[in-house]
């Protein structure tokens, strides 16, 4: 009997030392900025999400494209 409350305790250890570490990665990495370059542009990672960055140039006719 005593075995099987030592699973059921080492269980719930491994689960709170989980949800601890996947807490303490959302905090630590929440306002992180990453930027990524590329030969396409660059992109920006933010709070979870992807943002293009392009480099913008000006054609023949002055309209601003990208590049």
């Amino acid at each position: 009997m005593k075995d099987e409350y030592k699973g059921w305790a080492v269980a719930g250890l491994l689960l709170i030392a989980l949800l601890i570490a996947q807490v303490t990665n959302y905090v630590d990495n929440k306002h992180k900025q990453t930027i990524i370059k590329t030969n396409i542009g660059e992109f920006m990672l933010r709070d979870g999400k992807m943002y293009g960055v392009y480099e913008l140039t000006r054609d023949v006719q002055g309209n601003m494209v990208a590049k």
